[in-house]
């Protein structure tokens, strides 16, 4: 799963929270991102907001291609499913 959206912490977290329900429910097997080192994100979820210019008083944006930590952890996800499929048998 990967969701996008404008600002940091302002529902993206609870988007991928209701898709790994929906999935759930479909009795579908979700993988969770498992970061090696210290932990990118609760999923992954690129934002748009780059950070807060208080000389200018307001909010800096980026493309979301520009996000390398949703990118980071996009691949890691990737890396997890491919080990999960060898676990498996797959």
């Amino acid at each position: 799963m990967v969701a996008t959206a404008g600002l940091s912490d302002c529902g993206v977290e609870e988007t991928l929270a209701a898709m790994d329900r929906w999935f759930a429910t479909q009795e579908m097997l979700v993988v969770h991102p498992r970061p090696e080192g210290p932990v990118l994100g609760s999923g992954a979820a690129a934002t748009q907001y780059a950070g807060f210019n208080a000389e200018k008083g307001r909010v800096q944006w980026r493309r979301v291609e520009d996000d390398q930590v949703a990118f980071d952890v996009a691949r890691q996800l990737g890396r997890d499913m491919v080990e999960l499929l060898e676990r498996l048998g797959a």
